[in-house]
């Protein structure tokens, strides 16, 4: 899938929304944060694609939560898939 990568000059963080396929980057701190979340948010959107995000039930809530479980096969595949977004 193609995303398009959207900036915020408001935000810190970032976000992604499979659904619309959009990725967004806060651009509000330093050039090294801004890079540290464009790659955060590239990875985390490919490997929620893969099925391999997963939320974990008795913590939710918080946004940090989440566990992350592949294969070895399945992490050639992923590192395939960021370095085909990174082009």
């Amino acid at each position: 899938k193609t995303y398009k990568i959207k900036f915020n000059k408001k935000m810190g963080g970032g976000t992604f929304d499979t659904g619309k396929q959009t990725i967004t980057v806060g651009t509000k701190f330093t050039t090294d944060i801004k890079i540290e979340t464009f790659l955060h948010e590239v990875i985390e959107t490919i490997l929620c694609e893969k099925n391999v995000r997963y939320s974990l039930d008795y913590d939710v809530a918080e946004n940090g939560h989440y566990l992350f479980c592949f294969n070895h096969r399945q992490f050639e595949e992923i590192i395939k898939d960021i370095a085909l977004a990174l082009k």
